[in-house]
């Protein structure tokens, strides 16, 4: 607020990735970056709050000295962004961007605040929200609010994204803008409840009101903001197997997400893993819990109880198993316990034994403080280590 329209077309100018501004007769300025605004509309006449937008875009040798058809044929390229390029595109009532991008499909580009109902498997519904409680979030870098939505779109774990504002002095050094740079991903289970913002208006989005997107299944119609957000979902995206469905339950603006856990009812299926010669399946499971729940999770999705590993073979297959789904390290809880730490170790599911070669090799780890076994991923080669 209180920006002129002089200096909010400047502050566009010098911004990277900002392509449009927008003014009014109240001195808000309004910058869009790339991928962030669609559709612009053609008043053809001053309007009563005199808006006006500007556009940028690459120069080209015969600048035209007349508006009408300047955006013609021009294609403004972007470096550092996921989108390659844009074009606008004219018509009596709208100016219309059309983005390129090599890392997306016509499905991908279904970015719309309702679903379209279409043949595409998944679909990103847009919305402002506040008030968001959750588990556990995966920090991204993205320079513009499209690139966190496409990100999530293009992850198959990411089930909803948001990106907050951080405040930027302007080059007068005098009032602040707000430009959205941090990108927040979540896992189905990890994001708990938001309240949406109904509210189409522009304004400052800061660590209080966030940009939200929320990955759907496209075949769910109608795609509406009160039929998406009141009801049972199916669960589709991959990494999200394991659950069956989730449920979203509106109360006024606030919305609380619950899900269930896909029944394992057999050894084939996405994200489970037989062993070689050995009646035992397996799956990973990237959450961040204590044992307690890792044990009733595993009884929830129709588990015998956290696996055994039940040779050296075995330890070896699991090993290559989680670094190609998970190449990153980490601790994962295991059927092994002991009633304290003056007890001997036994595995939950001792019939599942051949022999005791992973715990031997593994002796001088498990000495450490703690009553349960967790399958150390974190150095060169794989243990079990005590944990508490």
């Amino acid at each position: 607020m209180g920006i002129s329209w002089d200096d909010c077309v400047q502050d566009c100018f010098s911004v990277t990735f900002c392509i449009l501004a927008y003014g009014n007769s109240s001195l808000l300025c309004a910058l869009y970056n790339i991928g962030d605004v669609r559709k612009i509309r053609n008043d053809k006449e001053a309007s009563e709050a005199l808006e006006k937008v500007s556009f940028k875009f690459e120069t080209t040798k015969d600048c035209p000295k007349e508006h009408a058809g300047m955006f013609d044929g021009v294609l403004t390229t972007f470096n550092g962004s996921l989108i390659n390029s844009s074009q606008i595109i004219t018509s009596e009532y709208f100016y219309t961007f059309k983005y390129v991008s090599s890392h997306i499909t016509d499905c991908g580009m279904q970015f719309e605040p309702e679903i379209d109902c279409s043949d595409c498997d998944k679909t990103m519904m847009i919305f402002r929200a506040k008030k968001i409680e959750f588990v556990s979030l995966l920090h991204k870098t993205a320079r513009t609010w499209y690139n966190c939505v496409l990100q999530c779109s293009l992850t198959n774990w990411c089930f909803a994204a948001r990106m907050s504002g951080a405040s930027m002095t302007r080059m007068d050094d005098t009032l602040p803008m707000e430009f959205p740079q941090n990108c927040f991903m979540y896992k189905l289970d990890e994001l708990q409840s938001f309240e949406r913002i109904e509210d189409p208006g522009p304004y400052p989005v800061s660590g209080y009101y966030s940009y939200m997107t929320i990955k759907f299944s496209s075949s769910i119609c109608p795609g509406t903001y009160t039929f998406m957000f009141s009801g049972s979902h199916e669960s589709n995206f991959g990494y999200f197997t394991r659950f069956s469905s989730y449920t979203l339950t509106t109360t006024g603006s606030q919305t609380a997400i619950e899900f269930k856990y896909q029944k394992i009812t057999t050894c084939e299926g996405d994200n489970i893993f037989v062993l070689a010669d050995h009646p035992q399946c397996y799956g990973f499971y990237r959450e961040s819990v204590p044992y307690s729940q890792a044990a009733q999770r595993c009884k929830i999705v129709g588990g015998d109880g956290l696996m055994a590993i039940p040779s050296e073979a075995a330890l070896k297959d699991i090993h290559k198993v989680k670094e190609s789904i998970l190449p990153d390290g980490g601790f994962y809880f295991v059927g092994l316990t002991r009633a304290d730490e003056n007890s001997d170790w036994e595995w939950t599911l001792p019939d599942l034994m051949y022999d005791q070669v992973v715990y031997n090799m593994s002796a001088e780890n498990l000495k450490g403080p703690g009553l349960y076994a967790s399958l150390d991923f974190t150095g060169y080669n794989t243990t079990l280590r005590a944990q508490k």
